[in-house]
């Protein structure tokens, strides 16, 4: 089964459907803090505005709108939609070769540029943490299914690739390979 991105764009709760088993690490953010959130705390996401929960198979974005309306974005390697009614779904082709980043360094406390270094959910030693990343590519204008409708791609438009990228685990830095 082909990875599988969905859309809840306008929510004015969580969605029910989450599928908190499947994350072990989430960064959130509201006005007056940064956090990562470990396994045991996954479920405090719900009270941050903004933040994106991963793991080895799947990915959750949300953001809080000025209307207060929520909008989830989910990313799963199995094909699965975060809700069967989502209004837009669309699969994606994983990037194997190794174009990208697969790595982003996380600040620690040495760097001295952060007034405030947020502590990270890891329990083992490293000098630096990163978040490991996979690649996907979107063929845009892909199919997209909207309300039951699958609409393909406009005669009119060309197509075009659009990468994306979602958040995997969060691990020590490799230092020295390509980042």
């Amino acid at each position: 089964m082909k990875p599988l991105l969905s859309a809840l764009p306008r929510e004015s709760a969580w969605p029910a459907e989450v599928r908190w088993e499947e994350f072990d690490c989430a960064m959130v953010e509201s006005p007056a803090e940064v956090r990562f959130l470990g396994r045991e705390q996954i479920r405090e996401a719900i009270g941050f505005p903004r933040g994106v929960a991963f793991g080895p198979k799947a990915e959750l974005r949300w953001m809080r709108r000025a209307g207060g309306q929520l909008h989830f974005v989910y990313l799963n390697d199995e094909g699965r939609p975060l809700r069967e009614d989502a209004p837009h779904k669309s699969t994606v082709t994983p990037v194997e070769e190794e174009i990208f980043p697969q790595q982003f360094f996380l600040w620690n406390a040495s760097d001295g540029r952060i007034p405030k270094t947020p502590s990270y959910p890891y329990a083992g030693t490293a000098e630096r943490l990163a978040v490991r990343v996979r690649h996907y590519k979107l063929e845009w204008p892909a199919p997209v299914e909207h309300g039951g409708m699958t609409a393909g791609p406009s005669s009119m438009l060309p197509p075009a690739e659009t990468f994306l990228f979602r958040c995997i685990s969060l691990e020590p830095a490799e230092t020295g390979a390509k980042q």
